[in-house]
C-alpha cells in the first residue's frame, strides 16, 4: 500500500476482485502464492491432476508428502495457511462445455496450464466477453508471458498445431524459470486489477542468456474471433455465450504524500472486525479504511512491565510491551518511525511520527528532539516500527524505549481482541 500506485484504494480493489488460475502446476504455483498473498479477495482454481515427485523442482506449492493428492485440494489446503482472509473456489477441468460457466464468475483469467486446446478455448471465451486474459508457457530455459486485452491468443497463433509438441517430460525444464514466469503473470494480474495495463503485449525471456524481449500487439491484424467481437458476424464457438461483459476497475490515482511532525496524531487507519469464514468459524480480519481517521483500537489489558530508560531495570533492557504502554498512556510518548505513507495509512492512536529517514538524516537532532519532548511532556519515548527490531537498534542510539514485536504485533493482539 505504499507504493503511490496501489494506496489503500488500491489493496481494496484487490480485495474485491475474482481471478480464475487455470493450473496449479510450475506456473500456477507461483502466481497463486502470490496472488493469495497480495490479498486478492476469491482465486478459483481449475486442474484435475494429482501431485507428483518428479514435478517438484518447479511446484513450489506442494511437498513430497503432498504425492498423490489432488492439486487442486493441496493448493488449497497450503494457500489458506498464507492467508486466510482470501476466499478459494474448486473447478473442474475446463472444456468447451463447462468454460462459460466458470470463466462468468471472474472479472479476470489466468492460463498456467500446459494444454493449447485448454488455452483456445478460454482465449475464445475471454476475447468474446472483453475479459483480460493472461497466460505464459516455459521449457528449458525460455519463458513467455502474454497479456492480453484488446487482442487474443488466436491473433498470435491462429491454429493449433499439428505437430508433435515438446514437453516438459521430453524436454526438460528449469523449475525457476517458472518461477519468473509465474511470477511476471501475478504482476500482470495485479497490474489489470489497477487498471495499469496498457493493451496487449507478450513477454520472452531467456533465462541462460538472461534477454528479455517485449513485443506489442498493437499493429498486428485482429483473429476472426476478435473481429467478431468489433462487429463482423462470424461463429466462433457452437454455443452462445450468455452474461455481461465484465469490467475492470478504474486506474488508482497516486496519493500524495502528508507531512507529520512530532505534535500531530495519526491520519487513515484500520479497523479490525469479524467476519465468518466459509466454515463457519469467526476469524479477525484488518479491514482497511478510505478516508477515515478509525484506528486500531486495543484494551487496556495492562500487565507487561519495562526496564530501561534512565536505569530503573535491573538488565537494563530497552524493550517495552505493548499492554504497558497502552494501560499507561500518560507513561509513554509513542513515537512511530516508520514511513510517512505507513503512518498515514495505518496507525496508533494518540502516537507521533518522526521517521526512520529523519532519524537518519540527523540523528543528533532526532536525538535532542526527543528528549525535549518527553521531557517536556514528562514521558518515557517510546518507538515502534514494523516488528520491533529497527526501533531496537536505535532506541540505544536515541536513549528511548522501544515497543517489542512493532506495528506487527500491535496489529495481532487487536486481532485477538476482536476475536475474544
Amino acid at each position: 500500500m505504499i507504493v503511490g500506485e496501489i494506496g489503500v484504494e488500491g489493496q481494496k480493489r484487490l480485495l474485491a476482485s475474482k481471478v480464475l488460475v487455470v493450473g496449479c502446476g510450475g506456473l500456477g504455483a507461483p502466481v497463486l502464492l502470490y496472488l493469495a498473498s497480495m490479498g486478492v479477495g476469491t482465486i478459483g482454481i481449475s486442474d484435475s491432476d494429482a501431485v507428483e515427485v518428479s514435478n517438484l523442482n518447479r511446484q513450489v506449492l506442494f511437498a513430497e508428502q503432498d504425492a498423490g493428492r489432488s492439486k487442486t485440494e493441496a493448493a488449497v489446503e497450503r494457500l489458506r495457511l498464507l492467508n486466510r482472509s482470501v476466499a478459494f473456489k474448486t473447478h473442474d477441468q475446463i472444456s468447451r462445455e463447462n468454460a462459460a460457466a466458470i470463466c462468468s464468475l471472474y472479472d479476470i483469467v489466468v492460463d498456467c496450464a500446459d494444454s493449447r486446446q485448454t488455452r483456445y478455448t478460454l482465449s475464445d471465451y475471454c476475447a468474446r466477453r472483453r475479459v483480460p486474459f493472461i497466460c505464459g508457457s516455459s521449457l528449458r530455459w525460455d519463458g513467455a508471458v502474454y497479456a492480453l486485452q484488446d487482442f487474443c491468443y488466436r491473433c498470435v497463433h491462429p491454429k493449433l498445431s499439428k505437430k508433435p509438441q515438446e514437453t516438459c517430460a521430453s524436454a526438460g525444464i528449469i523449475g525457476s524459470m517458472c518461477g519468473v514466469v509465474g511470477s511476471a503473470m501475478a504482476t500482470e494480474v495485479l497490474k489489470c486489477i489497477l487498471g495499469l495495463s496498457g493493451g496487449s503485449y507478450m513477454v520472452f525471456v531467456n533465462g541462460l542468456k538472461n534477454e528479455w524481449m517485449k513485443i506489442r500487439l498493437g499493429a498486428k491484424e485482429r483473429c476472426f474471433v476478435c473481429r467478431e467481437v468489433e462487429g463482423v458476424v462470424e461463429r466462433v464457438v457452437e454455443q452462445e455465450v450468455e452474461g455481461d461483459l465484465i469490467e475492470l476497475p478504474k486506474p488508482v490515482p497516486s496519493g500524495s504524500s502528508v507531512d507529520f511532525d512530532m505534535t500531530h496524531g495519526v491520519g487513515d487507519g484500520l479497523r479490525v472486525e469479524g467476519e465468518n469464514t466459509e466454515g463457519g468459524a469467526k476469524e479477525g480480519r484488518a479491514v482497511l479504511e478510505g478516508s477515515s481517521s478509525n484506528y486500531v483500537q486495543l484494551g487496556a489489558s495492562g500487565g507487561g512491565g519495562e526496564e530501561g530508560q534512565g536505569g530503573a531495570g535491573k538488565s537494563r533492557t530497552r524493550s517495552v510491551e505493548w499492554d504497558a504502554v497502552m494501560s499507561r498512556p500518560e507513561e509513554y510518548l509513542v513515537v512511530d518511525i516508520r514511513t510517512k505513507a505507513e503512518h498515514k495509512m495505518f496507525g496508533v492512536p494518540s502516537s507521533v511520527l518522526y521517521s526512520l529517514e529523519d532519524i537518519i538524516e540527523d540523528t543528533r537532532k532526532a536525538k535532542s528532539h526527543m528528549d525535549r519532548v518527553g521531557a517536556e511532556r514528562n514521558k518515557k519515548v517510546a518507538l515502534f516500527c514494523r516488528n520491533g527490531t529497527t526501533s531496537l537498534k536505535f532506541s540505544c542510539i536515541l536513549n528511548t524505549l522501544s515497543i517489542s514485536g512493532g506495528f506487527q504485533k500491535y496489529l495481532k493482539m487487536a486481532q485477538d481482541e476482536e476475536a475474544d
